[in-house]
């Protein structure tokens, strides 16, 4: 799904409204301490009092499908709420309303782990420190399903990771970044796992048609070749796991060429088998194009 708008429309916050929730449920923000603050940002334009911040999503884990919200302001998680539909018909999980809590299944248990769930945490993360059956596919879908990628943070760690691996993992990398760069012909780690060291093998030809191969580090390639490399683990991750990928800004620093061969790999079904999900916001009026796209794609 491409998401297209005029600076400051708000497009970027979409993905910050999935990759926050996604913090909150198992990631930086997932265990705070009692009396810690949430990240809490309330609508600026506003005179005296500010609403609290309220997140809903739907998916499917397993081929079950799930409604889960929840609402904070600064101190306190408000309420919080999970649904599933196991048989078709929607069934509730649990609900709350601030200390206040709901359940259908496994009630006394599921009524210690809520006094064990300070104020300022979510039950489906608490309750998951706690191997709850109730929800622990509900927080997986989180935990393995959605992964995301923002302009301001660009990291390396999954294409390292895949490099690392050897076999088909890196021969896939290395074919991506041959593309990305003809000159490239193998990727080399080394360094420590702390403090890993890429190094890219270009391959050129001399005037007298000999080969010869240099080596760079990847700190000295492009920003257009490093930004390509950074995304590229994480799109064949998210494409061997079946995740849903969010990105910001897909084309930053990168030829069109590449952004659009970015999204053919998704869109390309003998690629993408586990039907992996991209979602993405993009200035790029190159890709309003009905054969990359479908008009339903586009918003």
């Amino acid at each position: 799904m491409a998401i297209y708008g005029a600076n400051a429309a708000g497009k970027s916050n979409v993905i910050h409204a999935l990759l926050l929730m996604r913090e909150m449920v198992c990631g930086s923000f997932a265990k705070p301490l009692k009396g810690d603050e949430l990240p809490y940002e309330p609508f600026a334009f506003v005179d005296g009092e500010t609403d609290p911040t309220a997140f809903e999503i739907i998916y499917y884990y397993d081929g079950i499908k799930y409604a889960y919200g929840f609402s904070f302001d600064n101190d306190r998680i408000i309420n919080e709420y999970l649904y599933h539909w196991p048989n078709g018909r929607e069934a509730l999980v649990f609900s709350r309303e601030k200390d206040q809590y709901e359940f259908r299944e496994s009630i006394q248990e599921q009524l210690t782990l809520a006094g064990r769930t300070s104020e300022n945490r979510l039950y489906l993360t608490s309750s998951n420190e706690w191997n709850c059956a109730q929800t622990e596919k509900a927080y997986l879908w989180f935990q393995q399903k959605l992964r995301g990628l923002i302009t301001t943070g660009v990291s390396n760690e999954t294409t390292i990771d895949a490099i690392r691996k050897g076999g088909e993992d890196k021969k896939n990398v290395v074919k991506e970044m041959m593309l990305a760069d003809l000159g490239i012909c193998n990727v080399v780690l080394s360094g420590t796992k702390e403090k890993p060291i890429v190094s890219t093998v270009h391959q050129l030809t001399d005037d007298n048609g000999n080969q010869k191969q240099y080596t760079l580090q990847l700190g000295q390639e492009s920003v257009g070749t490093q930004r390509f490399f950074s995304r590229i683990g994480l799109w064949m991750d998210a494409m061997n796991s079946g995740a849903v990928l969010v990105v910001d800004e897909i084309e930053a620093s990168m030829h069109p060429l590449l952004t659009r061969h970015l999204i053919e790999m998704i869109q390309d079904q003998t690629i993408n088998q586990n039907h992996a999900q991209l979602i993405f916001t993009t200035h790029d009026t190159g890709l309003l194009d009905l054969k990359l796209l479908r008009r339903d794609q586009i918003w």
